[in-house]
Order: structure tokens, then sequence, then C-alpha cells
């Protein structure tokens, strides 16, 4: 059982752990484009 609710938690797990790291790595990429403009 635990190995069937790893499964679906750790894609949910992911999405959440991506989901405050995306605020950090959107200014960096959006600085990155800017300063090769």
């Amino acid at each position: 059982m635990p190995l069937r609710l790893s499964g679906p938690l750790h894609p949910k797990f992911s999405l959440q752990s991506a989901v405050p790291r995306p605020p950090e790595v959107l200014p960096f990429f959006n600085r990155t484009p800017s300063s090769l403009g």
C-alpha cells in the first residue's frame, strides 16, 4: 500500500515543490534573456 501511495504522492509532491521554486526561477530566467538581449 505505501508503495502505491508513494507513486501518486511523488508526482504531487514534485508539483508542490516546483510551485515555490518557479517564483525564484522565473525572475532568474527573465534576467537571463534581458542580459543576452
